[in-house]
């Protein structure tokens, strides 16, 4: 009779302890998934979810971050997202891991879908930024006027690697991005990433900074106007250097 007893009351406790969600890391690269760009992770609002792990000089080891997301096939829920790094990483209130996060694109509510140590995981959480969502704009011509909006890589394109020279655009509200690997990447605002010809990511026409205006526009610096051939708008770009 105890020994029913017991194994009743070690079913009881394994029924009630709560479970514990797995930790994830995001992944090192895009492996084999082609349509992938690595993208910035920036903290954002929620600094009370972050644990942070120091070793024993007292340097930054690693961030801890409670997230709320969705993996494949599963319903939304909060994950720990264990991200490792640097103090030196944490300038501009970014969290730059050296090649930074792959992602594979947003979901139908614009949410960012990161690769991490477990697969997908969708980002439904203010905690973290991945890319830069506003920093690329269509801009009519004449006028100037925005007539869309564009997510980026980064802030800082050129910390990852990235030269906005080498871009591309349409005139619906695709930004061409080379991944480093001979793709030519098309990137919306909503969507997966897909693969696009390269002649896609042509190159741009830089034809205004802040040290070179344009007329009817004011630059501010960190900002740049590129055209392209056969393109109706012209791609407005917020872009800096993270010092």
């Amino acid at each position: 009779m105890s020994i029913r007893f017991a194994l009743l009351g070690l079913l009881i406790c394994v029924m009630v302890s709560p479970v514990r969600s797995q930790s994830l890391r995001p992944a090192l690269d895009c492996g084999r998934t082609a349509a992938c760009l690595p993208m910035e992770l920036a903290l954002g609002r929620g600094y009370e979810r972050i644990v942070v792990r120091r070793d024993s000089l007292g340097d930054l080891l690693r961030l801890e971050l409670r997230v709320r997301g969705r993996r494949p096939q599963e319903a939304p829920r909060e994950h720990s997202l264990v991200i490792a790094g640097s103090d030196e990483t944490m300038g501009c209130g970014e969290f730059m891991t050296p090649a930074g996060v792959p992602v594979l694109g947003y979901s139908g509510e614009g949410h960012p879908i990161i690769l991490t140590s477990a697969g997908e995981l969708e980002i439904m959480d203010s905690l973290i930024g991945v890319g830069c969502p506003n920093c690329a704009e269509l801009r009519t011509v004449p006028g100037y006027r925005v007539a869309g909006r564009l997510p980026t890589p980064a802030w800082d394109l050129w910390a990852l690697g990235y030269d906005p020279r080498t871009f591309g655009y349409s005139d619906t509200g695709a930004l061409y991005v080379p991944d480093g690997a001979g793709n030519c990447i098309e990137v919306r605002a909503v969507g997966r990433f897909r693969l696009a010809a390269a002649s896609a990511c042509s190159g741009l026409e830089e034809v205004g900074n802040f040290e070179r205006p344009v007329s009817g526009l004011r630059l501010q610096p960190a900002e740049w106007l590129f055209r392209s051939a056969n393109r109706r708008h012209a791609l407005f770009l917020r872009a800096g250097a993270c010092t």
